[in-house]
């Protein structure tokens, strides 16, 4: 858990106590959103860097191996992972 210290004085995020004071909402503030705008926006460039040399069929190949791979993990898979890394 996460606590959220009062006032919070981040300007990508902004906190509304609730009318009672019991509980605190917490939302992006426009600033917040520009954020995760350009986050987003840089990602998608350089995940295009990483595949743009891929042909449209390499792309669908390589998006199918990555389900598969998901799908694994998903269906508890643990290859890979270092002993008593998944829980067990």
């Amino acid at each position: 858990m996460t606590w959220i210290t009062w006032p919070v004085t981040c300007p990508a995020v902004r906190a509304v106590r609730s009318p009672g004071g019991r509980t605190l909402r917490v939302e992006l503030t426009d600033a917040g959103h520009g954020l995760i705008e350009g986050s987003v926006e840089r990602l998608l460039r350089h995940e295009d860097d990483l595949i743009g040399h891929l042909s449209p069929a390499e792309r669908d190949q390589l998006t199918e191996l990555l389900r598969k791979l998901l799908d694994g993990l998903i269906e508890g898979g643990t290859a890979g992972l270092p002993e008593g890394a998944a829980g067990e």
